[in-house]
């Protein structure tokens, strides 16, 4: 190719970088690149345009405030610059179990409107909508508090990328960021166990059901260690049994009394955080033919209501306005550009009654 074509190639492609940069912007509000964008050499192979020409339209988005040079760590996407102005409206989001006379939400509403916010309480969202960056920096609110739902990933790197304050009235995985407020069980599982441990029952199983977080696995943690405190039998030990990735519910609740009573030494008592008490009682008549509570004892994890026989109860008292004033004091730090930070709270144990 001569020096003419070259130079008539050039100039062909330095119109272009206008167009580049209008879509360069697009993929930034898109939410595309994350927090940095890709090296000029690779964006100038993607667009077939010569890197003088990439580095031009880099250069508008740069004069604009869009994108932050940084030398040798290339340049840096400046998600503030679309920030979104103060509306002092702060989104309470709840699963559909949550009612709006819950003492969490009664409290955590009347903190909010007493330092001069209004709330919004909405059931948890579309997660595949707000997991787009344009959806969420867009809602005209200053920012989340999500309570009794578990978000997820893609939606709190969003949110992180926006500079939208969030917190999250569950435990958030490690790799999550953000800040978070949560019960910490394990007093509480530990006195129940002192209890049914001196009533002559050591053959325990516990069924848990989270579904989106990793809650599961801190669940695991604690048990196995509460198991060694406890110095329980190792052929006593059961493993904690939750939701697996199938939809089919009744399929996973039958695989899990499977792999408990398929053993030589069948738990004695099985507490069900999970709600599925009943359906367990159920099964295990028809299926192994044992009656409860006379073969095994079936406890339901609650905090309110009376059990109906044949099932017992385990009374877990979570204190409500203590994790409403956590999380909107975490939030009020998020908001105020602090970083991100966690806060566990006790919860109170206050009986078995079936025993």
């Amino acid at each position: 190719m001569s020096k003419w074509e070259l130079e008539y190639r050039e100039v062909k492609n330095q119109e272009k970088y206008p167009a580049i940069a209008e879509e360069l912007l697009s993929r930034i509000k898109g939410h595309r690149y994350g927090r940095r964008m890709p090296p000029v050499r690779a964006l100038a192979v993607e667009f077939s345009v010569s890197t003088r020409t990439m580095q031009k339209a880099l250069t508008q988005l740069i004069n604009s405030s869009w994108i932050c040079p940084e030398g040798a760590r290339g340049n840096k996407i400046n998600y503030q610059k679309d920030s979104r102005r103060r509306n002092g409206v702060v989104c309470i989001f709840v699963n559909s179990a949550v009612a709006a006379e819950d003492p969490l939400i009664v409290e955590l509403l009347e903190l909010i409107r007493n330092a001069g916010c209004q709330a919004l309480l909405k059931n948890v969202p579309d997660f595949d909508s707000m997991s787009r960056y344009e959806t969420v920096s867009s809602m005209p609110v200053d920012g989340f508090i999500f309570l009794f739902s578990s978000i997820r990933q893609k939606l709190c790197e969003v949110l992180s990328l926006a500079d939208i304050p969030f917190v999250s009235a569950n435990q958030l995985p490690e790799h999550f960021s953000g800040s978070w407020c949560d019960f910490d069980y394990r007093q509480a599982y530990r006195e129940m166990l002192s209890q049914l441990i001196a009533a002559g029952i050591r053959r325990i199983a516990l069924h848990d059901l989270p579904r989106f977080s990793d809650s599961q696995e801190r669940i695991k943690v604690m048990w196995k260690e509460l198991m060694e405190e406890f110095k329980i039998p190792r052929r006593y030990r059961f493993p904690v049994l939750g939701r697996r990735k199938s939809d089919l519910l009744e399929k996973d609740l039958n695989e899990h009394l499977d792999e408990w009573f398929s053993r030589r030494f069948y738990p004695q008592a099985v507490i069900c955080r999970s709600g599925a008490g009943e359906f367990f009682a159920a099964q295990l008549q028809k299926r192994f033919k044992l009656k409860v509570p006379d073969d095994v004892k079936i406890f339901k994890a609650d905090s309110k209501g009376t059990a109906e026989a044949p099932l017992g109860q385990i009374f877990f008292y979570a204190p409500y306005n203590e994790l409403a004033h956590a999380a909107w004091e975490l939030f009020q730090q998020k908001a105020r550009g602090g970083s991100d930070s966690s806060k566990l709270l006790p919860a109170r144990f206050g009986g078995i009654k079936g025993l």
